[in-house]
């Protein structure tokens, strides 16, 4: 089964919603667009979300393999005016003790859309104690070791639990991450939220998290995705020459398809640019179809 989902918009203050006008938003202020969550609704299936689905057909989602807690993936568009905050996220490890979550958050980006010079913070330029980074940020000069990074279109980026990290001002991204919101800010700016008041930050608990010895190995590369997460794996594929390709869930993995520069034809079904959709694990085989070097990302659980 061939599985499709209303997007969820999130409106934040750094948002740029040119983008997201593409799904039919023309809301000011929407930042992000959520496509595959827990909570997303499937277009169609009596409009149930994800969430519900998985738990009423868990075989259908994780196919032979045990059920986890919660659908384990989010992945969402990004699109930004301003700075996101500089951030960190927690390990397994510390969610499951401190947080009572699942797992930590280890997230991917892939840039589909940047202005000349764009910039994210990947990381640290040098080594520092945590006591080290406490004076930096009293004295309101951190930044001078946050590592600065250029990206373009079609580059990405791995983000690690434990690297500080954020994204700079007119990107369009996509984003892949495990499916948490875990999020510890350590400086926002000094901006007010939407509601006027100033935006929480949680140094405390980024400081416990912070992996303050390795947070200078930058894991970026071009095109080609080929990324191993905690729960499941991220991958491009081309089409190809012979325009189209076979793959099989095989009962073991819901497969997701993202075209990513033209529409696609999966299993008879047109498929648009930029839509996400999931092919259950009890599907089978399946054909993508479409032209010669056409690009699609596909995630799977890991192992399958």
């Amino acid at each position: 089964m061939l599985l499709r989902f209303l997007p969820i918009p999130k409106k934040v203050i750094w948002g740029k919603s040119n983008f997201f006008k593409n799904f039919g938003f023309n809301e000011a202020n929407i930042g992000e667009l959520w496509m595959i969550g827990s909570e997303n609704k499937i277009i169609n299936f009596n409009s149930i979300t994800l969430s519900d689905f998985s738990k009423k057909f868990p075989k259908m989602i994780f196919g032979n393999r045990f059920p986890l807690p919660r659908f384990p993936i989010l992945i969402k568009y990004i699109s930004t005016s301003d700075w996101l905050s500089i951030q960190v996220h927690p390990d397994d490890k510390f969610a499951i003790q401190t947080e009572s979550e699942p797992w930590g958050k280890t997230e991917m980006w892939f840039f589909l859309e940047t202005e000349k010079n764009a910039k994210i913070v990947c990381g640290l330029k040098k080594k520092v104690t945590k006591e080290e980074f406490i004076s930096l940020i009293n004295n309101s000069s951190f930044n001078e070791i946050l590592n600065y990074v250029d990206v373009s279109e079609n580059d990405w980026v791995l983000i690690k639990p434990g690297v500080v990290h954020a994204i700079g001002p007119e990107i369009t991204l996509l984003e892949i991450q495990m499916n948490s919101d875990l999020t510890y800010r350590i400086f926002d700016w000094g901006r007010m939220d939407l509601d006027g008041k100033p935006r929480k930050l949680d140094i405390e608990k980024a400081l416990k998290v912070i992996n303050f010895q390795d947070n200078l190995k930058l894991i970026k590369g071009s095109e080609k995705v080929n990324l191993v997460f905690p729960t499941f794996t991220a991958e491009t594929i081309e089409i190809g020459k012979s325009c189209e390709i076979e793959f099989n869930t095989s009962g073991n993995s819901f497969n997701i398809i993202i075209p990513l520069n033209n529409s696609l034809i999966i299993s008879n079904e047109l498929i648009n640019k930029y839509e996400t959709i999931l092919i259950t694990a009890d599907h089978g085989k399946y054909k993508i179809r479409g032209n010669n070097n056409d690009k699609f990302f596909l995630i799977k659980m890991k192992g399958d």
